[in-house]
């Protein structure tokens, strides 16, 4: 049956958890190469967009766009009684790549719904905000780049941030660059890890300073690590 890309879901008003699988269930009703005529007809109902970024990903000339999506259910807003905010908004987020077809349409051709785009909140870690506060999402020269800011109002003095850098090769979004840097917020020690995934060469430099360059003395040390098949987008998870 064609659903011609509108893909619906009923509040249910079940637990959470069920209701979280009926969202992937409507998901799954809009099957890589499915085709739509506008960006909504991708966005199960309930849910809201959070990050929009065109882009040319396929080196077509068309503008293809990426989307990270929350789910808007109050039941996973939880009270806290730990450190952190008063309260934990636990909706699951998820992204969408979706390709610019010659007629204006839109295929979708890569989700992820593997828990990589974090909640804006966390059980586990109720003190740190939300990883894409300080971080995003955007498109450069054809690859896309999904950054993560992590910040800790305790049990840590250390922040860092982490991007991923995506390109659409073997018919797949395949990863092909991570870049993790991180600095101690009361001395200013920095460690920063380059790894390009298509050369295999990983770069570690320590020594810098966030605050004084004078304090700087940096050290440069360079590994190797060589993964195939590589990590691809919609299998990716979370750390």
């Amino acid at each position: 049956e064609d659903y011609d890309g509108m893909v619906e879901i009923v509040d249910n008003r079940r637990v959470s958890v069920t209701q979280y699988q009926s969202v992937i269930d409507a998901l799954e009703l809009v099957k890589m190469g499915k085709n739509a005529k506008e960006i909504k007809d991708f966005l199960p109902k309930n849910w809201q967009i959070l990050y929009e970024v065109e882009g040319d990903l396929n080196n077509d000339n068309l503008n293809d766009i990426a989307l990270i999506i929350e789910n808007t259910d109050s039941g996973n807003i939880k009270k806290n009684d730990s450190f952190g905010p008063e309260t934990l908004n636990l909706n699951e987020r998820i992204i969408l790549v979706l390709f610019q077809e010659k007629d204006g349409s839109y295929t979708l051709k890569s989700k992820n719904d593997k828990g990589f785009i974090e909640s804006e909140n966390s059980e586990i870690n109720p003190e740190l905000s939300d990883p894409l506060e300080d971080g995003g999402m955007n498109i450069v020269n054809n690859t896309l780049r999904i950054k993560f800011n992590y910040w800790s109002s305790a049990g840590t003095w250390y922040t860092s941030t982490r991007e991923y850098v995506f390109r659409y090769q073997n018919n797949q979004f395949e990863l092909i660059g991570f870049e993790e840097n991180s600095y101690h917020r009361a001395s200013g020690e920095m460690i920063t890890y380059s790894y390009n995934l298509s050369t295999g060469k990983i770069k570690i430099v320590t020594g810098e300073n966030m605050f004084d360059d004078n304090e700087s003395k940096p050290e440069v040390e360079w590994k190797e690590k060589v993964i195939e098949p590589k990590p691809i987008l919609d299998k990716y998870l979370a750390n």
